[in-house]
C-alpha cells in the first residue's frame, strides 16, 4: 500500500527500511486543527482542517524520536503518500504500511 490509511481515523502505522534494513517506525494519526478567533474571554473556533500528525521512533536508540510538530528540526521531514516514501534528514525511507495486530501493536508500543 502507497497511499495512506490515515485518513480513516484510525491511525496508521509503517516500517521504515533503508535498503533492505528496517530503521525505525512510523505512526500517523489525524487530528483536526481550528482556528481561533475572536477575544479571549470568547473565543470562537472556525476553519477546521484535517491534519495528518506523524511520530518516527528509530531502532538505533541513539536517533532521537521525532514528531510531525517539532520546530526544531535541522531538517524537515517530508512523507510523500504516493511513492510510499518517508524523508527525514536528506535520507528517503521506504515505507511498508502494517495491518491487523501488527499495525495496533506498533501504535500501542509508541506510546503515541
Amino acid at each position: 500500500m502507497t497511499t495512506s490509511p490515515a485518513r480513516d481515523g484510525s491511525g496508521a502505522a509503517a516500517w521504515l527500511f533503508d535498503g533492505d534494513r528496517q530503521v525505525g517506525t512510523l505512526v500517523t494519526r489525524v487530528h483536526r486543527h481550528w482556528d481561533r478567533i475572536g477575544p479571549a474571554t470568547h473565543p470562537c473556533h472556525v476553519n477546521p482542517t484535517e491534519q495528518t500528525e506523524w511520530c518516527v521512533t528509530f531502532v538505533d536508540p541513539a536517533r532521537p524520536r521525532l514528531f510531525s510538530d517539532e520546530v526544531d528540526l535541522e531538517v524537515p521531514a517530508v512523507v510523500q503518500w504516493d511513492t510510499g516514501t518517508f524523508t527525514v534528514t536528506g535520507q528517503p525511507l521506504r515505507m511498508q504500511w502494517l495491518a491487523g495486530d501488527a499495525r495496533d501493536e506498533a501504535i500501542a508500543r509508541s506510546g503515541w
